[in-house]
């Protein structure tokens, strides 16, 4: 039960589930080094909704002929702050999608993906708790 909470959650309130389980994405790569450690809900998602995904294996941000060699043939994307510019983003022919985990899209070049016909979607609350408890804790400790 608490799975299909999560999802139904996951499901109303994320540029995830809109950008890729309603588009028909088949092979998603995950940029972002931290994404699924601390909590593999979204990775059991796509498990459950049999989408193909391959995850960063280098464990930091990657530099653009990385992107490239591990997203080539990908329908979506992932990203962290790795900087996706016009000339990686026509190297991945197949790209659909950019889910910016994070609230910046500074690193993605907006004019690039929309003359490519890429959407871009960013995660502005996504965190938001991890912010509010470093604040706790920070405040706590500084008594």
């Amino acid at each position: 039960m608490e799975e299909a909470n999560s999802r139904s959650l996951i499901k109303r309130h994320t540029p995830l589930y809109r950008a890729f389980f309603r588009r028909g994405i088949m092979k998603i790569v995950i940029t972002t080094s931290s994404f699924g450690v601390y909590d593999d809900t979204p990775l059991t998602l796509l498990k459950k909704e049999e989408i193909e995904y391959s995850i960063n294996p280098y464990g930091r941000k990657l530099n653009g002929r990385e992107i490239i060699d591990i997203a080539d043939d990908a329908d979506g994307i992932i990203a962290g702050t790795e900087f996706l510019s016009h000339d990686i983003l026509k190297k991945i022919p197949k790209l659909k999608v950019i889910s910016r985990c994070g609230v910046g899209l500074d690193n993605v070049d907006l004019i690039a993906a929309q003359q490519l016909d890429i959407q871009v979607f960013n995660t502005p609350d996504g965190p938001t708790l991890a912010v509010a408890e470093l604040t706790v804790t920070r405040s706590g400790n500084s008594r």
